[in-house]
């Protein structure tokens, strides 16, 4: 349980550092943001897999279940926080 509280934790650490990137890169050019979103949704996947296999889990189940949790509220919000972004323009 520690440990998987812990790659959440790590989880929500990567999504405010994409965060503050997106928000840098918008305010100078906001397509270079919309390639940041892109490019952090594509890699995440792979940091979420190694995050998730170093967690214990009673079953595959249960791994496939957290990895896919881990991946799609990193997605959720990058996208959400993109519409925003251009919301406030």
């Amino acid at each position: 349980m520690k440990q998987q509280l812990m790659t959440a934790l790590a989880t929500v650490a990567a999504l405010v550092v994409v965060a503050f990137v997106v928000n840098v890169i918008n305010d100078w050019e906001p397509v270079f943001a919309s390639y940041t979103i892109a490019v952090t949704n594509a890699i995440f996947p792979m940091i979420a897999k190694a995050m998730t296999y170093s967690e214990s889990h009673p079953s595959h189940g249960s791994l496939q279940t957290s990895l896919y949790f881990k991946i799609a509220v990193f997605r959720w919000v990058t996208t959400g926080m993109s519409i925003r972004l251009n919301l406030m323009e």
